[in-house]
């Protein structure tokens, strides 16, 4: 699913849930798949596992459908 990011309004409603990020980029994204019910984000960082409690991450190689 491709979406737009959020509004700055619904980034400063949601960035206490998502606080422990360490980058405001990583923060915005991680908000936007939060809003609109992602199941999960993937990303290459590995510093999402901080907010897999909240919203569960994998890297690309962890799913079987996006290997080359």
């Amino acid at each position: 699913m491709i979406v737009p990011l959020v509004t700055r309004e619904d980034r400063i409603i949601h960035r206490v849930k998502f606080a422990g990020l360490r980058y405001a980029s990583d923060m915005t994204h991680a908000i936007t798949a939060s809003v609109y019910r992602c199941g999960l984000i993937v990303a290459y960082d590995h510093h999402f596992g901080e907010i897999g409690p909240i919203l569960p991450w994998k890297t690309s190689e962890d799913l079987p459908f996006m290997k080359g």
